[in-house]
């Protein structure tokens, strides 16, 4: 009786494991950071979310989804490189990737970077 139990359980088991991903089909891969040069990634993105709790996005709101949601200013600012860093290793471990970086920080008036919070990386979270 209990090799038939057993044979039962993995049967069940088996039966709840999703299918597998054929390889031809790229990961989607969320990258939450300060922001990027989305422009060095265009043909790597599958979209950009920009979710912040102070100053704005880049449609002047606290909320963007679309191209250009997670892009930041062009800037000599080497601490505000980082988002764009991570998507390039995100690029150079696979390059067939999908990448959606999800920007949860804003910009000061006069270019630096605004103070950020785990809400922000939350509310980063809960889009994915």
């Amino acid at each position: 009786m209990k090799k038939i139990s057993g044979l039962l359980l993995v049967a069940l088991f088996a039966a709840q494991v999703p299918a597998a991903v054929p390889a031809e089909v790229p990961p989607a891969i969320a990258v939450i950071d300060i922001g990027t040069n989305s422009s060095l990634f265009k043909d790597a993105i599958a979209t950009e979310v920009c979710v912040i709790s102070s100053y704005k996005c880049p449609n002047g709101k606290l909320f963007m989804e679309g191209p250009g949601a997670a892009n930041i200013p062009v800037t000599t600012n080497k601490d505000l490189n980082h988002g764009t860093q991570m998507l390039s290793v995100v690029t150079m471990v696979n390059p067939k990737a999908k990448i959606i970086p999800i920007r949860i920080a804003g910009m000061t008036p006069n270019g630096n970077l605004a103070l950020y919070s785990l809400d922000d990386v939350k509310a980063g979270l809960d889009w994915v």
